[in-house]
């Protein structure tokens, strides 16, 4: 069995490699993070307009995050 902080730490990792990843830089971290706890149905999509930070990016570091820590996607 894990410990809280064990889990933080595994967290913090798969979020940092997953964003690194995708190119995605210091408050990216957090948009990427905020779509953990949250169903799939709800998670933004691209818009085709050029953004920077494109969503699917986004998308798909927290999918990368989910499938290291070995959690579904809801």
């Amino acid at each position: 069995m894990t410990t809280a902080a064990q889990d933080d730490e595994a967290l913090a990792r798969a979020l940092d490699e997953a964003c690194e990843a995708f190119g995605l830089r210091g408050d990216d971290r957090y948009l990427v993070a905020s779509l953990l706890d949250r169903p799939l149905h709800t998670w933004p999509s691209c818009c085709g307009s050029g953004c920077s930070v494109c969503m699917d990016d986004v998308v798909a570091a927290a999918e990368r995050v989910l499938a290291h820590l070995g959690r579904p996607v809801r």
